[in-house]
């Protein structure tokens, strides 16, 4: 992706309208769903979720976390799509880390906790082990998270909450693929 490509990240106003918040603070660009790359990727993640049909795939979204830049806590689902004019809400996320040059900047999940104690260790490598309360998935390049954003009636789940931490000491790289459904 070439420099000019990127432009501020938005996120969606009270009022439903894309706007650039304080809260998020990194910069996107999007790929091109003609791109045989892309297609590959989005067929990838159909397969992933048995299939989902392609027309439900948001564009592919690359985000960039420059020194200090993040994006505070957020659900990826809309409380009511319908103030946007939606019939559809975003009904899985994933987030794949391209590229990391920066320390304790992954995402963190504050609704979520595990013990992971009772872990095998190797989980260490991918989420912060020591956090108790709540659960951060760390920034490794080449790694990605996958989460369900509804529930199966089509209401958002309060536990995706999350924040992409700041990029401290260098940037963070990511791919967002966001799959929809019809909501009611």
């Amino acid at each position: 992706i070439r420099e000019p490509e990127f432009r501020r990240s938005r996120a969606i106003g009270t009022d439903g309208r894309s706007v650039a918040a304080h809260q998020r603070t990194s910069s996107t660009a999007y790929l091109s769903s003609d791109d045989p790359v892309v297609q590959c990727i989005r067929s990838r993640a159909s397969e992933f979720q048995g299939y989902v049909d392609l027309g439900m795939m948001e564009d592919l979204q690359v985000t960039r976390y420059l020194e200090g830049q993040q994006y505070t806590n957020h659900y990826d689902w809309a409380a009511n799509p319908a103030m946007r004019n939606q019939t559809t809400n975003r009904e899985t996320t994933f987030f794949a880390v391209l590229d990391v040059e920066c320390s304790k900047c992954g995402t963190r999940f504050p609704e979520i906790s595990v013990d992971w104690r009772s872990e095998d260790q190797r989980w260490c490598e991918f989420v912060d082990c020591k956090a108790e309360k709540e659960l951060t998935v760390r920034a490794v390049a080449g790694s990605a998270v996958f989460w369900r954003n509804l529930k199966s009636d089509g209401t958002g789940d309060t536990r995706t909450l999350h924040a992409g931490l700041p990029a401290t000491g260098g940037k963070k790289v990511g791919l967002n693929i966001w799959t929809r459904r019809e909501v009611s």
